[in-house]
């Protein structure tokens, strides 16, 4: 897995031209995913833009564009288990609310299916950057949380990504009893 070394700025020297955008766009409607993510301690929430591939030229193809982003990702090759029915593949990931704020206000425009997953990102993204580092989460941020678990179906049964706790990492207490909104 590599990581760029670019900052969380906007390139003003060279940015994707439409062509470039409505490729992207056209490939993260169908190989991508648009989440908001709950990590292992159920912690925290962070919004997440992921484009998997078992061709790496894709996979290039999307670095190059996502480049002119100026913003840092990942890039990352998965290979299973031996005994695993999967198969080899090639990713390419944006995390943080302030480069998923970036990715979703510049492809908003050319997204076809992904657009309600886009807008809640969004708008997420857009609340959590208004607030200071470690401020907890809002009702309304979690039901964004819940509110596009609908969108992450696997074979017909919704994803098993974990519930958050009424938290955020720092100076909060636990809450115990955290009720879906």
């Amino acid at each position: 897995m590599s990581e760029n070394n670019q900052g969380d700025t906007v390139n003003q020297q060279e940015r994707p031209s439409e062509m470039e955008l409505g490729w992207l766009a056209g490939i993260i409607d169908g190989e991508g995913s648009l989440i908001l993510c709950c990590n292992t301690t159920g912690r925290s929430i962070y919004p997440e833009l992921r484009i998997t591939s078992t061709t790496k030229i894709i996979i290039e193809k999307c670095e190059d564009i996502i480049k002119k982003f100026g913003i840092k990702y990942r890039v990352g090759y998965y290979k299973p288990p031996q005994k695993s029915e999967r198969i080899p593949s090639h990713y390419i990931s944006i995390l943080t609310a302030k480069r998923m704020k970036i990715v979703s206000e510049t492809m908003l425009p050319y997204l076809v299916g992904k657009i309600p997953q886009a807008t809640i990102i969004l708008e997420f993204c857009n609340s959590r950057v208004s607030l200071p580092y470690g401020y907890p989460y809002t009702e309304r941020e979690l039901q964004l949380y819940y509110e596009i678990k609908k969108y992450q179906i696997k074979k017909g049964k919704p994803s098993k990504n974990g519930i958050p706790n009424d938290y955020t990492p720092g100076w909060r207490p636990r809450y115990r009893n955290l009720q879906k909104i």
